[in-house]
């Protein structure tokens, strides 16, 4: 279990605070530049250093948003390919050459 919110930045040891990395997504969160946030409905997001951010939502859909301050890209949208576990991977069409978290 990681906490979302660093406990040691005030974040809660609580259910909607913790969630379940693998060791790659673990060591991504701690790479400068690469935040993770969770959404109300329980949904990750991921924001790389370029900006570029991925929501995967609680069915495993990720979806690239917008950059903050752009509309999002017309009809982008990635999901997981089943059976594809842990790894970082380019998907095309999926922002500019963005390696995105893939779920674990």
């Amino acid at each position: 279990m990681d906490h979302v919110r660093p406990w040691a930045e005030g974040g809660s040891t609580s259910l909607n605070n913790l969630t379940s990395l693998c060791q790659a997504h673990h060591r991504l969160k701690h790479t400068p530049g690469w935040i993770l946030t969770r959404q109300d409905d329980g949904a990750l997001v991921w924001t790389t250093p370029t900006g570029a951010r991925y929501r995967r939502g609680r069915d495993g859909a990720i979806t690239l948003m917008a950059h903050k301050g752009r509309a999002p890209p017309a009809g982008r949208s990635c999901r997981a390919d089943s059976g594809v576990t842990g790894r970082r991977r380019r998907r095309r069409g999926c922002g500019p050459s963005a390696v995105r978290p893939e779920p674990c």
